[in-house]
């Protein structure tokens, strides 16, 4: 088919080998790309009880058939290992530019295996790859590490980094590229940084052949079109996505102090929505991934004061939340820098966010002292907030214990600190409440990767069982398989979401039409999203995980949220999860039968 490079690059750290395999034919029609792809290789190749930060474990990046082509909103690469925060399915996807320069370069998925005895980046490009030293980078931040690349091999290169959270095994450190980029989920720097790879810069000259370039050409300027009159769309381009929070407050659907708050001053959400403050530190360029007409990232600054920043990548809505109203921080400026810190150290705003909550509703209830801890840590202390992000990036005196995420540190603090730890199998809560948002609830309970936004799609379907209990299970699944296929594409989940101005669904047979040459109806792609998902349950089952580790929290279902009148829990979750379970064809335990196993097709060693 058309839309692929047809190659696989295998880097073997340990061996300090290079090797180019064939991308196979059977390989893509069974997975598509992106994360079907990269799950498959790793599912076929990795061990599941591997050590995260051991040799055995794996990166696999991998790019899809719409990247590097006009398919709009295409800019985005996938990166699966197994993560050492959750010891269990480890998956991110970033935007950006690094995916096209990796197609254009002549791969669809790059496999980062063994050991490097001292620091080495990888150098890709046009059909080959090197590995090089970089014991002069190592001890460098991510956006350092990029500009001493671009110094070295060229201004257009374009590098995925880690920093010293990756370089110090902080168990949820990110890969970043583009400036503020994130593979953010899972700690998936921190195998990196257990290889000793400190970056992958690569830079491609060739064109990716689709099989109808006209008809791709009509679907792009029909899908522009319909951006354009967009509302969502255009919220987007104005604010990014950490717009409106006065909107998630009146809903009940933003987090605040550790997801125990229901209520804040007004003038607080206000202080640190995006498109609200200061236009000296705001600038509404747009500043898009590949292929994107919106460009939802936002380019900000502090220009003086304690938490001074240069001109920087702005922080997205988890990443206000997470760092401001989950911790009652209404400073703006704080947020930013706290941003900063995060992307430099490629560490994940959520889950520092979230650790931190926890660690200072610890420290209310006096199981955690300022002794310990080294300094105060109470509710809105905007300096607490940043200094904690820099001792967690640097592991250095509390922050050691809180590197390890929030159940590690909840763990580690003992004294009933682990009630206070919000996650789902060890993955902290994204900044959407369940009580809210049920399908979210659902969703974080299922996923294989544990509590994450990115996974739940828009449902292709209306409900059509006839009790809500049902319809909620249905839709769930419906979406989470929809999610896969574009994570197979792979394409911004904003081009699908609702609130964002969604293009249509019907879009996405069209795209692929147009690009492989092959017809794929409806059915196919939810099956073969199906296929993808499966997989990844079965990964973690053999871990051990069952049924009993797809719980939320119990303060989703304890402590309600009021609007309007009407109390908002979770509770609706727990019977959706039975009915969920039985239309997945999961048994009481939760392992996918045998016999649907065999029908999708999935053969797993």
């Amino acid at each position: 088919m058309k839309g692929y490079m047809g190659q696989i690059l295998r880097i073997n750290l340990t061996a300090h080998s290079v090797a180019i395999e064939p991308l196979g034919e059977d390989l893509v029609r069974a997975y598509i790309g992106g994360t079907g792809i990269a799950s498959k290789i790793f599912c076929t190749e990795v061990d599941p009880q591997v050590d995260p930060l051991g040799p055995e474990n794996k990166l696999v990046f991998a790019v899809g058939p719409l990247t590097a082509t006009l398919a709009p909103m295409s800019g985005r690469h996938v990166v699966i290992a197994k993560a050492p925060l959750t010891g269990l399915w480890g998956e991110g996807d970033a935007g950006g530019f690094w995916g096209y320069e990796l197609k254009r370069a002549g791969f669809d998925v790059v496999i980062v295996e063994g050991i490097s005895e001292r620091p080495v980046y990888l150098w890709i490009s046009d059909n080959a790859a090197e590995i090089k030293p970089a014991e002069e980078l190592w001890g460098m931040d991510s956006i350092a590490t990029d500009i001493a690349l671009k110094s070295a091999l060229g201004k257009r290169v374009k590098v995925a980094a880690i920093g010293q959270g990756g370089e110090n095994l902080v168990k949820f450190a990110t890969i970043m590229n583009d400036g503020g980029r994130a593979v953010g989920r899972g700690g998936l720097g921190a195998v990196m940084g257990s290889k000793k790879l400190k970056a992958i810069a690569v830079r491609g000259t060739q064109r990716v052949d689709v099989a109808h370039p006209d008809m791709l050409g009509s679907l792009r300027k029909e899908i522009l079109a319909d951006l354009r009159d967009s509302v969502g769309a255009q919220s987007l381009a104005k604010s990014g996505t950490g717009g409106n929070l006065d909107f998630m407050l009146m809903s009940g659907n933003l987090p605040l102090k550790n997801w125990a708050g229901d209520e804040w001053e007004i003038e607080s959400v206000r202080a640190i929505s995006a498109g609200r403050v200061s236009k000296d530190s705001f600038r509404k360029t747009k500043v898009g991934c590949y292929g994107c007409p919106v460009g939802c990232e936002k380019i900000v600054r502090v220009s003086s004061g304690p938490y001074t920043t240069k001109e920087g990548s702005g922080p997205e809505y988890e990443t206000v939340a997470a760092l401001g109203s989950l911790l009652l921080n209404d400073s703006w400026e704080s947020v930013v820098k706290a941003n900063d810190l995060c992307n430099r150290y490629g560490i994940d705003t959520i889950e520092a966010g979230t650790t931190i909550a926890m660690a200072m509703e610890c420290f209310e209830k006096g199981i955690l002292t300022e002794e310990e801890v080294g300094m105060p840590l109470q509710w809105g202390d905007s300096d607490s907030i940043v200094k904690a992000v820099q001792m967690i990036g640097e592991r250095k005196g509390f922050g050691d214990v809180l590197a390890e995420g929030v159940r590690g540190a909840a763990e580690s603090i003992g004294k009933g600190a682990p009630e206070f730890a919000m996650h789902v199998k060890g993955s902290s809560l994204c900044m959407h409440d369940p009580r809210f948002n049920h399908e979210m609830g659902v969703g974080y309970s299922t996923l294989s990767m544990g509590a994450y936004h990115g996974k739940g799609g828009p449902s292709p379907i209306e409900g059509n069982m006839k009790t809500e209990v049902a319809q909620l299970a249905e839709r769930v699944i419906a979406g989470q398989n929809f999610a896969e296929v574009v994570d197979g594409l792979i394409m911004c989940s904003f081009s699908m979401a609702q609130w964002a101005g969604a293009i249509s669904l019907d879009y996405v047979p069209k795209l692929l039409l147009a690009v492989t040459g092959r017809e794929w109806t409806a059915s196919e792609l939810d099956i073969l999203g199906e296929r993808i998902f499966n997989m990844k349950r079965v990964f973690i089952t053999k871990l051990g995980v069952s049924t009993q580790d797809d719980k939320l929290p119990e303060r989703l279902m304890q402590i309600p949220r009021v609007r309007g009148g009407r109390r908002m829990t979770a509770e609706i979750v727990l019977p959706a999860l039975d009915e969920y379970y039985r239309l997945r064809g999961w048994d009481e335990d939760g392992r996918p039968a045998v016999k649907r196993l065999k029908e999708l097709g999935i053969d797993l060693p």
